[in-house]
């Protein structure tokens, strides 16, 4: 599974970092710092967390691709 966080859409909530913590990381401003990094792997144990995410995103700037 890979999956990407617009840079546009991303708003700084961090729900995504709140949700698993292991997988997403903030910037110094606390928006996500893989904004605009392209495609990146999910280890496959984090896999239901990035869901979490995904759904929990209240801008949808997460974008699960399988």
């Amino acid at each position: 599974m890979k999956l990407k966080v617009d840079e546009v859409l991303c708003s700084g909530h961090a729900r995504c970092w709140t949700i698993s913590r292991k997988f997403f990381t903030l910037d110094g401003d606390g928006y996500s710092a893989m904004r605009g990094q392209g495609l990146l792997d999910v280890p496959s144990e984090l896999e239901e967390a990035a869901r979490k995410a995904e759904a929990k995103c209240p801008e949808k700037a997460i974008q699960i691709v399988e």
